[in-house]
């Protein structure tokens, strides 16, 4: 999930670079994009990781200059972290895909989470805890 605030101009164009970008690298998966940021569950083919690494990357450093301000990511990073699981090969991953599709969707809200208050921070998650002080 990253958050930021996007116009509805960009919003649209977002979604049209991601789909230019992506398709052509066999990704597959569920994007959703709206004013307050955007929330994506991709499989990536191996062969194409590198390089969907590097558009990861200029991705969000385009985003930034948008309204010219910082990111709220971890380590002071521009860029928030892939979140990488199972790796497998690319003829497994043509034999049982984990998405049928890439669907890029603009949403109104990305999280649909009722809140209507015009100054909730949603970066302002609170404190870190460790599983153990969770459970």
């Amino acid at each position: 999930y990253f958050e930021k605030k996007l116009d509805d101009d960009n919003v649209e164009a977002l979604v049209s670079s991601l789909r230019s970008t992506w398709t052509p690298l066999g990704i597959l998966g569920r994007t959703y994009v709206a004013n307050e940021g955007i929330n994506a569950q991709l499989a990536v083919p191996v062969e194409t990781m590198s390089i969907y690494s590097n558009e990861h990357t200029q991705l969000f450093e385009r985003l930034q200059k948008m309204n010219n301000t910082k990111l709220a990511q971890p380590e002071n990073s521009l860029v928030p972290p892939l979140n990488l699981d199972a790796q497998v090969s690319y003829d497994e991953f043509l034999k049982q895909p984990p998405f049928k599709a890439l669907h890029l969707r603009i949403r109104e809200k990305i999280v649909t989470d009722q809140v209507h208050a015009p100054n909730l921070d949603l970066r302002d998650a609170g404190r870190d805890i460790s599983p153990l002080e969770w459970h």
